[in-house]
């Protein structure tokens, strides 16, 4: 599909924020687990973490089918 050109900025300001949405559970998942990796837990912290890390897995597939829609 061809667009005109004066669709361009949309069309780019669009990709970039699918890539944004796309990245915030990758990234909140990524420190989640470095505090996991990185720093002694105790058990209510280790519980959180693992809460943070399935909400953010979760929530990923929405982002992508979303997008799709």
């Amino acid at each position: 599909m061809v667009f005109p050109l004066f669709f361009a900025p949309a069309i780019q300001s669009s990709l970039v924020l699918d890539n944004f949405e796309l990245r915030t559970p990758l990234n909140a998942t990524l420190g989640w687990s470095r505090l996991l990796l990185n720093h002694q837990q105790d058990e209510v912290m280790l519980i959180r973490c693992l809460e943070m890390i399935e909400l953010n897995a979760r929530m990923q597939p929405q982002l992508i089918e979303d997008l799709f829609n």
